[in-house]
């Protein structure tokens, strides 16, 4: 909406862009006339488009090209800070719009109704406006240039970064785990660094990082009382997927509830420690996917949380491992009143009657059998663990 008013404006007061700046910088005084809160184009000493360009009638500063056509995607209110207009000075401009008769001699390739296509015509050069710096040599520089800052589908676009939807999501449970879980760690009113997740995670001050394809970034909080994903821990991304996500001992990340079953779907994760929290619950078998050597406590560790048995086969029980087991619920105790009785048995032919989708903590309780299913077989089994009667 802003900068369809910017051009609707521009169209008003006559202007008509040129790579000359000083002689639209003066059109546009010209025009005004003497009012107040004009677009004044700010030009070099030299005549040339400054590369960011404001309006403080509007609060909005953009990105131009040496032609002074906006730059897409660029504009910000400044209330926000300024657009980085340096890695800009090869931007795209949509072609669309723009007539180059019609020749058919390749004039090279541009971005055309929203994707990068060969471009024809008879000259580059329109109306004393040169389009050639919006043309490319090849299909791949012109999607270089022209996607530079967009994201492909699946992933989501944060502080100018490419982040997997599914990794980031996969963060995000484990934060929501955390504050579901509304463990009581003892914390007092002035203790700003007590809570799951760990509240200082959210400060300006804090000293967690990610790494983004090698940069480390010292990733400022936002600082809104609530832990965000990229706030977690210590991490690192590679061409948008998590590889990386460190929030052990000695990081104090404070992590509480269960881990989230769609563990297996971090397929680039290299190294997942999370020991030296207060996850509980079951661990998915699912983990035993993930690209890490799961023997291997620098690349893989879970231990001294409070997970309960049986553990996936790749786990071994090591000497770093160890975990504190006396909240564990007994297979068989559906309802979590520490007792198995008629109550389960009655929950359990619930689920099966009305085929709920159960959760994996809650199937891992009520599939007594383990087969993966619940059916009659699991009745007999919780009845004959009641009875107290050996299979």
């Amino acid at each position: 909406m802003n900068k369809f008013i910017i051009y609707i404006l521009f169209i008003l007061f006559g202007f008509t862009l040129s790579n000359d700046c000083c002689m639209e910088q003066e059109i546009a005084i010209s025009d005004c006339d003497g009012m107040t809160g004009c677009f004044i184009p700010q030009c070099t000493n030299d005549c040339n488009w400054e590369s960011t360009q404001c309006w403080s009638s509007t609060g909005y500063c953009w990105c131009v090209d040496q032609n002074g056509f906006e730059i897409e995607g660029s504009s910000i209110p400044s209330w926000q800070g300024y657009p980085d207009c340096e890695d800009n000075n090869e931007g795209c401009y949509d072609l669309i719009d723009i007539q180059f008769g019609a020749c058919e001699m390749l004039l090279g390739i541009g971005l055309y109704n929203g994707s990068c296509n060969y471009i024809s015509g008879c000259d580059s050069i329109i109306d004393n406006v040169d389009y050639s710096s919006y043309l490319f040599n090849s299909m791949e520089e012109c999607e270089q240039n022209c996607y530079l800052d967009e994201c492909n589908d699946g992933f989501i676009e944060i502080n100018d970064f490419c982040f997997h939807e599914g990794d980031y999501s996969f963060i995000q449970k484990l934060i929501n785990n955390s504050y579901a879980s509304q463990i009581d760690l003892g914390c007092e009113d002035w203790d700003s660094y007590c809570g799951s997740p760990n509240p200082s995670m959210d400060s300006v001050d804090s000293w967690m990082w990610v790494t983004v394809d090698g940069e480390y970034y010292n990733w400022v909080p936002n600082g809104n009382g609530i832990v965000d994903p990229l706030e977690l821990g210590i991490q690192e991304w590679e061409n948008g997927r998590l590889t990386s996500i460190m929030c052990g001992a000695y990081i104090y990340c404070q992590l509480s509830g269960p881990i989230p079953e769609e563990i297996n779907e971090l397929t680039s994760l290299r190294t997942f420690r999370l020991e030296g929290n207060y996850l509980s619950g079951y661990i998915p078998d699912t983990v035993c996917e993930l690209d890490s050597n799961h023997n291997d406590y620098l690349e893989f560790d879970l231990s001294w949380n409070k997970l309960c048995p049986p553990y996936p086969y790749c786990i071994e029980a090591t000497d770093f491992w160890g975990q504190y087991t006396s909240e564990c619920y007994e297979f068989g105790d559906i309802n979590y009143d520490l007792m198995i009785n008629i109550q389960d048995i009655i929950l359990l032919i619930s689920f099966i009657i009305n085929n709920t989708q159960l959760d994996f903590q809650e199937l891992t309780l009520s599939d007594i059998n383990y087969d993966d299913t619940l059916n009659v077989l699991d009745i007999i089994e919780i009845t004959n663990i009641i009875l107290g009667v050996d299979n």
